[in-house]
């Protein structure tokens, strides 16, 4: 029997300047509006007083939302300071 050599082809070539696909769904908040939601909540009854469930009806996010955005309670009170 004889075998015929298989022709090697060429890899794809791929686009190096197209961005890759971000996976999961986009967001559906904007991070500077709930951040200044937070810091809202923050300035009105300070840190201690501003409960989870506050900040979660005050962005319009879920917990596990906001923890995925910007940490924990400690993390989204820095960050909405720093904004």
């Amino acid at each position: 029997m004889v075998q015929k050599k298989k022709q090697l082809t060429e890899p794809a070539k791929v686009d190096a300047s197209a961005s890759p696909k971000r996976r999961g769904r986009p967001r559906a908040y904007e991070p500077d509006v709930a951040l200044g939601k937070a810091l809202d909540l923050f300035r009105k009854g300070g840190f201690a007083a501003t409960s989870l469930d506050d900040l979660s009806s005050a962005t319009g996010m879920n917990r596990p939302s906001l923890y995925g955005a910007f940490g924990d309670k400690r993390e989204l009170y820095i960050k909405s300071y720093q904004r």
